[in-house]
């Protein structure tokens, strides 16, 4: 697995854990787990796109 794979490989997980964790019912709490996963999604996003795994067009 090169590198690219596995920082795809960590961000998935990243993901999963968030995804289980669920929102949380205080909303600074919920920001902050919002800004979390938004920022995994981005990343992987990135990533994705650059190993032409996906393109940026809609």
């Amino acid at each position: 697995m090169d590198r690219q794979e596995q920082q795809v490989a960590c961000l998935i997980e990243r993901g999963r854990v968030l995804r289980c964790e669920g929102v949380p019912g205080e909303h600074r709490q919920a920001v902050g787990y919002v800004r979390r996963l938004a920022w995994t999604v981005s990343e992987l996003l990135e990533l994705l796109v650059a190993a032409q795994c996906l393109s940026q067009e809609p």
